[in-house]
């Protein structure tokens, strides 16, 4: 069963878009999602020149328990899993392999160890 869904203009940027698309911003206009959010499309005139796109704030949340856990990839079957710092078994718990377990590093652990390599 086709539905046929009816092509609208967004406002701002003109791309035609399903009607379920289109929502309504600050000034009224009906827009499409990307100039709902982003606000940044259009011409210049139909902008809104005090609406301004600012980043999220990133945010380190700690949750007890978790700095002494190293992450694990286990890269048989790519299940990814936590142990505690110390622990000298290093098996999978999904799959029971141990020869293909590595230790995942975040970017700035691989860019330090690089460092260390090369002795810069």
């Amino acid at each position: 069963m086709a539905t046929n869904m009816v092509l609208v203009p967004c406002k701002l940027c003109r791309t035609k878009v399903p009607y379920t698309d289109l929502r309504k911003n600050k000034e009224g206009l009906y827009v499409c999602g990307n100039c709902l959010n982003y606000g940044i499309r259009g011409t210049p005139e139909l902008r809104s020149v005090t609406e301004t796109r600012s980043p999220l704030p990133s945010k380190v949340i700690k949750i007890d328990g978790r700095d002494d856990k190293v992450p694990y990839l286990c890269n048989s079957c790519k299940f990814s899993f936590t142990k505690p710092v110390g622990s000298e078994d290093k098996k999978c718990p999904m799959c029971g392999k141990d020869y293909g377990v590595i230790r995942k590093q975040s970017a700035s652990e691989l860019l330090k160890e690089v460092n260390e390599m090369f002795g810069e």
